[in-house]
């Protein structure tokens, strides 16, 4: 019984933490997107401030339950990255972006990991790895500025940034798992290591491919036409993916950005719901992955590594990525200052310090201390990148400024709104009978979502003519707005229908 009472206190006590810890994230996003700060740096600032040496006072350093963690979420948010991706985004991107992901990581690499060997006291093999720790981009820090943070760049610009970001993971994890291989077993052969290269990229390739479309075909010819279920055949889907693929010596991450990618541009049932769902769960697992990594890390061992981590920062972002980026996009016709934006925006996040956990996994010796150092440089580059990124983009001319404004509805947004509509019929008499959408002069809070004309579903433009019998869905941003639209129309003998 006393066993018993213990353990439905830790739970209790588990619950309230984790709850707390989930809302301060959350608290922190409005924030972020109030003061245009970077929601990563917030969210792990809100984790160390809970943890054991903050006011919290949480004690958690089991690093196989981080990696664990860690690992599981960085596999959603790479699915969700590639399944929010449109096919037409990645041929745009693809060229430059895949050149970066594979020649620009392993460049990326060997300077940080020739400026470390020089100015530190590191080795060879572990100055390159902490040079491939920090190779990679982070996809849920890039997507979060282009998306929450509301930073439009030239399509061109921010297809490179989105490919880049969700490939070059599995290629920095490949470089990672040989450069660990090769500390540990010094007679590991170049044989061996070809191999290993050669079973990570194929065998990811293969799997993703393979479980895509497989998962497609089933989910067209599943009986219970259900989104929810459609869901969770896809969460399935991603873990037997990810497992099986790791099994099989190939790269789970390489695997699951195929699997998304190839998903999230077939014509599968339900597929712009799943597409919010999956945002949703990418936010979720984006949280839980910083509530982790920020209450692993002590703010002491920050303080001790803040000259190295400083040092390997300035390096990375002034020298690695903008010379990575010139040789590796040589050839590109990318000009020079939308070159220098990519190269700025080589965001960090969550990805390295994931990664960084690996070294102390397989025990190698003193890579404790990495660690922390990859932890400072992650923060070094989300507060000075993450901050400077929208200002680097007006300097050098690369947010978009010509694009429509025009958003095309989406039907189930519609269907989720559907409180806040109504939708009014139109007859002869009515005051917008062969009007256009530019001349119904709605107030403001009042938008016209959609017309219904002949059993067709038409997108409003300014220029199309409002016909009889037409049925005009309406959505306004309070019911008040609603109740006066109602009241004017009804006055000129229009029919309310819902």
């Amino acid at each position: 019984m006393k066993l018993k009472e213990e353990l439905d206190l830790n739970i209790d006590k588990i619950s309230l933490i984790i709850g707390f810890l989930i809302l301060s994230s959350i608290f922190s996003l409005r924030i972020s997107k109030k003061y245009s700060l970077p929601s990563l740096l917030l969210f792990l600032g809100v984790e160390m401030l809970a943890g054991s040496e903050g006011i919290g006072g949480i004690y958690f350093d089991n690093m196989v339950i981080a990696q664990l963690i860690g690992g599981i979420a960085l596999a959603f948010i790479l699915f969700n990255g590639a399944f929010a991706t449109k096919i037409d985004v990645f041929k745009e991107g693809a060229f430059e972006g895949l050149l970066l992901a594979f020649i620009g990581v392993f460049i990326n690499t060997l300077i940080v990991g020739i400026a470390v060997y020089f100015f530190t006291s590191f080795s060879v093999l572990y100055s390159l790895l902490i040079g491939a720790i920090v190779s990679s981009t982070d996809a849920s820090a890039v997507m979060s500025l282009l998306s929450f943070g509301g930073l439009k760049l030239k399509k061109k610009v921010s297809s490179v940034l989105l490919v880049e970001s969700g490939t070059n993971d599995p290629m920095a994890n490949v470089i990672i798992v040989l450069l660990i291989s090769l500390i540990i077993n010094p007679h590991f052969t170049t044989f061996e290591g070809i191999t290993f290269l050669f079973l990570q990229i194929a065998v990811g390739g293969l799997i993703g491919f393979l479980f895509a479309k497989g998962t497609i075909k089933f989910l067209k010819i599943f009986s219970i036409k259900l989104p929810e279920i459609h869901q969770l055949i896809m969460i399935a889907g991603v873990f037997l993916t990810f497992g099986l693929t790791n099994i099989l010596k190939g790269n789970g991450y390489l695997a699951i950005y195929i699997y998304g990618l190839f998903l999230g541009n077939s014509e599968i049932p339900f597929k712009k719901i799943s597409r919010r769902f999956f945002g949703s769960l990418s936010w979720g697992v984006e949280i839980g992955i910083f509530v982790i990594l920020g209450l692993l890390v002590f703010p002491s061992q920050l303080f001790h590594s803040w000259k190295v981590g400083t040092f390997i920062g300035l390096t990375l972002m002034l020298f690695a990525r903008p010379l990575s980026v010139i040789i590796t996009l040589c050839r590109s016709k990318l000009s020079i200052k939308e070159k220098l934006f990519i190269s700025w925006g080589g965001l960090k996040g969550g990805v390295p310090i994931v990664f960084a956990i690996l070294p102390v996994l397989a025990n190698i010796k003193g890579a404790e201390i990495i660690f922390p150092i990859i932890f400072y440089v992650v923060v070094i580059s989300v507060a000075i990148q993450g901050t400077t990124l929208s200002f680097a983009a007006s300097i050098l001319g690369i947010k978009d400024t010509e694009s429509s404004k025009w958003v095309e509805p989406d039907l189930e947004q519609i269907e989720f709104m559907e409180e806040k509509m109504i939708k009014l019929k139109v007859k002869n008499k009515s005051s917008f009978h062969n009007k256009s959408v530019m001349d119904m002069h709605f107030k403001k809070g009042v938008l016209l979502l959609l017309i219904e004309r002949d059993n067709h579903r038409i997108f409003p433009q300014a220029n199309t003519k409002i016909l009889e019998s037409d049925s005009l869905i309406i959505f306004g941003e309070d019911q008040i707005k609603l109740d006066q639209l109602i009241e004017e129309w009804n006055s000129v003998e229009d029919q309310l229908i819902i």
